[in-house]
């Protein structure tokens, strides 16, 4: 059989024209597919280096209460102890939520703290250069300033130097200063 040659190349033409119609959804399904799947490996591989980093070298702060004086400003804290801390401007402190237990808090800046007395239980105050233990007393730290100043009300503190590991005892009225190399 043969066909006039004005014919051939229509139905030539329209049979490419089906097998690229029908060719061009396959592709598009194969990269949308391919897409999907990339997709999911990248979040999968994200979670697992972001789950991975929370517990691989990071360290994890037991401090989940923070608060902060604003500048020009002074902040009275009650802690779940009743102890009682005045934040100077622009001074935080940083303390746990199972601070009853264990009665730690860290300050950057300076306070005065009025400590319940609790014997079986010391309250401890970090700071980047020292730690003040103490049982029940009325003190104020500033560590805001290259000479660095522990002033004592009432009771008693113990004054650990961080990087000498040395110990001073302040009884009332008595200030220890100190000149931090930092």
């Amino acid at each position: 059989m043969s066909y006039p040659n004005s014919e051939l190349p229509k139905k030539t033409v329209f049979f490419e024209d089906l097998i690229n119609r029908s060719n061009k959804p396959q592709k598009l399904q194969l990269r949308k597919a391919s897409i999907k799947k990339i997709s999911v490996f990248t979040v999968a591989f994200l979670l697992v280096v972001g789950i991975g980093s929370l517990f691989i070298g990071v360290p994890h702060s037991n401090y989940t209460n923070h608060r902060i004086a604003g500048k020009g400003q002074r902040l009275s804290i009650i802690l779940p102890d009743s102890s009682t801390v005045i934040l100077n401007s622009g001074s935080e402190v940083k303390y746990s939520s199972d601070f009853g237990k264990q009665r730690a808090i860290w300050l950057e800046g300076e306070a005065f703290f009025k400590v319940t007395k609790n014997t079986k239980s010391p309250f401890i105050v970090h700071t980047n250069d020292f730690d003040v233990k103490v049982l029940g007393t009325e003190f104020n730290i500033n560590s805001t300033t290259i000479n660095q100043t522990v002033s004592l009300a009432t009771g008693k503190v113990n004054i650990m130097l961080n990087e000498s590991k040395d110990e001073i005892n302040l009884i009332p009225n008595e200030e220890l200063v100190w000149e931090c190399k930092n």
